[in-house]
């Protein structure tokens, strides 16, 4: 790159920027949390893991 080379801004923004605050009134994004769901974990093969992958991934241990 030549030291004569013009170079953009460091930061870019998307869309107008009107500088006003989100109203009050709006509701919660639907995109900010999936729902909440409960899993259950089941072994295939009669080994062990059902019961960490619960603990540590949320869940229940299915058998």
């Amino acid at each position: 790159m030549s030291s004569n080379a013009l170079t953009g801004p460091e930061i870019w923004t998307r869309g107008p920027l009107d500088g006003g605050a989100p109203s009050q009134d709006a509701g919660p994004d639907p995109r900010a949390a999936p729902p909440a769901r409960q899993l259950a974990w089941v072994g295939a093969h009669g080994g062990a893991g059902t019961s960490t992958l619960a603990t540590v991934l949320g869940g229940v241990d299915g058998g």
